[in-house]
């Protein structure tokens, strides 16, 4: 579920991008305030840490850019950012633009509204579930520059969403991911996935792989897999 803060100070509008949202039905997406002056949307932001911010330029008291400026010099992490404005040249003063992720001018284009948010929603899921894998991964001693670090990782992404390719390693994930990285050879994919994990199992303590695997002493690349999967899942 990602959170989505309104900030414009037409209330009308407000609530039509609330209605709007809520009427699409987009999953996973909650509209968690609605605010209409930059004091109060810096506040918001701070207190609830939404994920995305439909942000107009154009608020009173402390405007836009304003808010976007002091989040920055008190080091918070900043939302994704969908500028609303109605004056298209007023993006020009923008010093950080790439810290916008995306623009939309009034009067406001709803289908392409939507598309934004569906667009974040998959883009904050997916780093979320990233995050989630790395922080599992960390508990064992893995090479994190080798090539099969990166390759379980994005084995892991793709069984989260398709488990059944864990029992098809060669014939269908493999291939995959050698797809994903341009290689024209699954089995060098595979070479590096083994290597990795064996090099992990050498010099992972024994107490931590007994944690995690405790009825095994031989750890296959399914088996691990599979694990780290059913951790992400359950």
């Amino acid at each position: 579920m990602i959170k989505v803060l309104i900030a414009d100070d037409n209330k009308d509008l407000d609530i039509s991008l609330f209605n709007i949202i809520k009427s699409q039905n987009l999953n996973n997406i909650n509209v968690i305030g609605i605010t209409t002056n930059g004091l109060e949307t810096y506040q918001k932001i701070k207190l609830l840490k939404p994920d995305v911010i439909l942000l107009d330029i154009n608020l009173p008291i402390i405007n836009g850019l304003e808010i976007i400026n002091k989040l920055l010099k008190e080091n918070i992490t900043l939302p994704k950012i969908l500028l609303i404005t109605a004056f298209p040249d007023s993006i020009n003063k923008l010093q950080n633009i790439q810290l916008i992720s995306g623009i939309i001018i009034k009067p406001i284009d709803y289908d392409a509204l939507c598309s934004y948010l569906i667009q974040f929603n998959k883009e904050i899921n997916n780093d979320n579930t990233q995050s989630l894998i790395i922080n599992i991964l960390n508990n064992f001693d893995f090479n994190k520059n080798s090539v099969g670090y990166l390759y379980i990782i994005d084995c892991i992404k793709y069984c989260i969403k398709r488990p059944n390719c864990i029992n098809n390693l060669e014939k269908d994930l493999y291939p995959h991911i050698a797809k994903m990285h341009q290689i024209s050879n699954h089995l060098k994919v595979k070479w590096a996935i083994d290597k990795s994990l064996n090099s992990m199992f050498r010099y992972t303590k024994i107490d931590i792989l007994k944690r995690y695997f405790p009825d095994t002493k031989r750890i296959s690349s399914k088996l691990f897999l599979k694990k780290i999967v059913d951790l992400i899942k359950y």
